[in-house]
């Protein structure tokens, strides 16, 4: 059996052996390889060969001279090539002998380097013209800085007058400000009149009174509105939504809180015997102690009107859920405890409502103010047209044809409302948009009655 042919001896560049065969350089590589290694073992002995004559053919300064200076560029460029090309060989055999003489090599090399500089310098000629070619590079530069730096300033000089002159008109608008605030406050206090003022915060403490008395909610966007048809003698029962603004209106001057505090004063020391009974009153038995009072009393009351008469919703809910305290020393004749009638946790306090019925409650008495409102509008002739021309309440408000004295007789009426009053408005209510299906025959049980009949039907 034939041996096997011999492989390639050759290692690749990823240090792997060739797997070609042997053929050629007595069965060593293969034909590539073989060539590779003749290329270069040619290479080889020529570059040595080029060495040798480089050693043995030294630049002719370099043979012949003994002193380092040089004066020639050529001739020092040659030196340079001759070192460069003799010492700059890579093969094994030279490595060493570069090692050896690498100190030597380069503080030649750098000194060969530092002459040429110098002669390239004096060949330069920089004393002459050289040295004039720079002077006038230099004036121009100079030039161009100094024009640079005059055209700077120039525009930061207009910059700074136009800062300046800004400053100045903000100074001076400031001072036409003052002056002529200063002018309005002189006009306005030789034009004041305390007496205005005076009716103006009277005119808002009317309007006060009467929201008071509207129970007119500050956080709802929707509460019903006194704007009816002034065409129709029956106030609708559908009244659109009134926007209340978020504060009540205040007085503006402290003389007329002063004035208004001494005439409530004047009404507390003129009512001081009555109160003390009417307080545990409630509903028509207070319009009762109210109509039975003296007429002096009652006029001095209607003069200056005071909330704290005026029951707010929360007092009414109050009432409604715990119950009120009944007045029994007005109770007429005698009467029977633990009937059916009158039983006896009704006896001292009237009985409570539960929160539903309450919440219907207060709100057929909120109507029931928007109605009587509006009765107390078209029962007054001089409030007809601003009623017909505002949309809602505080547009009526905030109509300025409205006189004080009309606000104040409708503030007066509003808060001392009479029985019978009270009676159409609740029967407004009851009618609400259908008039015409009451009856015209019906008549009315009531009207004989008087208002001690009408508080002993509610006890």
């Amino acid at each position: 059996m034939a041996s096997a042919s011999p492989q390639c001896q050759a290692l690749r560049g990823d240090k792997q052996r060739c797997t070609e065969e042997a053929t050629h350089a007595n069965q060593l590589f293969c034909l590539l390889h073989s060539r590779q290694a003749q290329g270069l073992y040619v290479g080889y002995k020529r570059r040595n060969a080029k060495l040798e004559y480089f050693e043995k053919n030294s630049p002719e300064y370099l043979a012949k001279t003994k002193t380092p200076l040089v004066n020639d560029e050529e001739t020092i460029q040659d030196v340079i090539n001759h070192l460069l090309t003799n010492y700059d060989y890579g093969h094994q055999v030279y490595i060493d002998k570069l090692v050896s003489q690498r100190h030597i090599t380069l503080g030649a090399l750098e000194r060969a380097r530092k002459r040429f500089l110098a002669i390239h310098y004096e060949n330069e000629q920089w004393y002459s013209w050289n040295r004039e070619k720079e002077q006038k590079k230099v004036k121009h530069e100079a030039a161009l800085f100094q024009r640079h730096t005059k055209q700077l300033e120039a525009r930061l000089e207009i910059m700074r007058r136009k800062e300046e002159k800004k400053l100045q008109d903000a100074f001076l608008d400031e001072a036409y400000k003052e002056h002529m605030a200063q002018n309005d406050d002189n006009a306005d206090d030789a034009a004041w009149d305390p007496i205005e003022d005076m009716e103006e915060d009277k005119r808002n403490q009317y309007i006060d009174l009467i929201k008071h008395f509207l129970w007119m909610p500050v956080d709802l966007e929707e509460i019903p509105s006194t704007t009816h048809d002034a065409s129709s003698d029956t106030p609708s029962a559908d009244v659109p939504s009134v926007s209340v603004p978020a504060s009540e209106p205040e007085a503006s001057t402290s003389s007329a809180t002063a004035m208004v505090k001494a005439k409530k004063k004047k009404a507390k020391s003129g009512s001081k015997k009555t109160s003390s009974i009417e307080d545990g009153l409630v509903g028509q038995m207070k319009l009762l102690a109210i109509a039975k009072r003296p007429r002096s009393n009652r006029e001095s009351e209607l003069k200056e009107p005071d909330k704290k008469n005026i029951e707010i919703e929360e007092e009414t809910r109050k009432r409604l859920r715990e119950g009120a305290n009944k007045n029994r020393q007005i109770m007429p004749g005698t009467q029977i405890v633990g009937t059916m009638v009158n039983p006896h946790t009704t006896w001292d306090k009237t009985a409570p409502m539960p929160e539903d019925e309450i919440d219907d409650v207060i709100r057929d008495i909120r109507e029931i103010k928007l109605y009587l409102f509006c009765r107390l509008i078209l029962s007054q002739a001089s409030l007809l047209p601003a009623a017909l021309k505002a949309n809602n309440v505080q547009e009526f408000f905030d109509d300025n044809t409205v006189a004080e004295s009309d606000l104040r007789d409708l503030c007066l009426r509003v808060a001392e409302s009479t029985l019978q009053d009270i009676r159409d408005a609740s029967a407004d209510f009851a009618r609400g948009d259908k008039p015409d299906e009451i009856s015209v025959d019906d008549t009315d049980d009531d009207d004989d009655e008087t208002l001690e009949d009408l508080a002993r039907s509610d006890t």
